[in-house]
């Protein structure tokens, strides 16, 4: 007689999760699959290097032809969620501040969400410092049995036009 399991394990199911990132220098997707709570495995990486930050430097406007060319991006990364099955909706797409210093960038993330029916968030400073204080709490202990989520750190970040900085004491932000 055959015994019927039911742990948490066999009950899983994998779910396949996707983030774009569209920063100043890169357009950027990592696909991965959720096997559990604590650990998702990179299936794939997809980059394309973008000249928006230099756009901007030039005429505080992204130009149409990198406006183009990222549409043509999105279109290819389209494509590849296709492939791996992930509804679109379940995608994370986030740009960086950067964005924002540039007068037509409503524009250019209308544009992007019409050719690739992804919706773009707009994070603010603030954002990416608390994502950086979540990825502590994700490191847990090290090696050396230091306690990355307790502890004192300090995170510096060089962008393509912009830096920021997070300070953690005693495992609790500061000031980003």
């Amino acid at each position: 007689m055959k015994k019927n399991r039911n742990t948490a394990e066999e009950a899983a199911v994998p779910t396949m999760i996707a983030v774009i990132d569209i920063g100043a220098t890169f357009i950027r997707m990592l696909i991965a699959e959720q096997r559990d709570a604590k650990e998702a495995y990179i299936l794939e990486k997809a980059v394309q290097s973008v000249p928006i930050g230099r756009d901007i430097i030039a005429s505080r406007r992204i130009s149409n032809a990198t406006v183009e060319q990222c549409a043509q991006i999105l279109k290819s990364f389209r494509k590849l969620l296709d492939e791996y099955g992930i509804p679109l909706e379940s995608v994370t797409a986030v740009t960086t501040p950067t964005l924002d210093m540039a007068d037509n960038s409503a524009v250019f993330l209308d544009r992007l969400a019409n050719t690739s029916h992804i919706a773009f968030r707009l994070l603010d400073p603030g954002q990416i410092g608390y994502y950086y204080h979540l990825a502590f709490h994700r490191l847990g202990k090290g090696k050396d049995g230091s306690n990355h989520d307790k502890g004192d750190a300090v995170v510096l970040e060089i962008g393509g036009l912009t830096c920021s900085m997070l300070c953690r004491k005693e495992g609790e932000i500061r000031f980003v």
